[in-house]
């Protein structure tokens, strides 16, 4: 008798591990669905950085354009030349600076998405975890109920 009130409470007790597994798997879930989120989000982030870039690089080449007939300008109407070519570099200079930013904010974006997709992928792990935890969890049940079956 002794043994079957000693395999109860052990029976309990592999029930009571078993529920808490499976609380700490809804957490580890719930925390793989928010880190996939959190990639969602870095991934928009990254994608709306690139077409930010890709604004900057067409600005850039736009005011290139502007800064070679400035330019031309300036050659052809030398009272007035000075003026125009100092305008045109600096067009083109600022086209080169709007170049330079859209090229780092692809940088940036391709950074961005690469997070997002660490985060999806950390996502899905702690769903695995999560997963393989309830697996435990009802594992440590049914211990825990045949113990008690045992016992009795």
């Amino acid at each position: 008798m002794a043994v079957g009130v000693l395999n109860m409470v052990v029976g309990v007790w592999d029930v009571a591990v078993g529920v808490l597994n499976m609380i700490v798997s809804v957490w580890d879930v719930a925390v793989g669905v928010l880190n996939m989120a959190v990639g969602v989000w870095d991934v928009a982030v990254g994608v709306l950085n690139m077409a930010v870039g890709v604004w900057d690089v067409a600005v850039g080449v736009l005011n290139m354009a502007v800064g070679v007939w400035d330019v031309a300008v300036g050659v052809l109407n030398m009272a007035v030349g000075v003026w125009d070519v100092a305008v045109g570099v600096l067009n083109m200079v600022v086209g080169v600076w709007d170049v330079a930013v859209g090229v780092l904010n692809m940088i940036v974006s391709v950074w961005d998405v690469a997070v997002g997709v660490l985060n999806m992928a950390v996502g899905v792990w702690d769903v695995a975890v999560g997963v393989l935890n309830m697996a435990v969890g009802v594992w440590d049940v049914a211990v825990g109920v045949f113990n008690v079956a045992v016992s009795v």
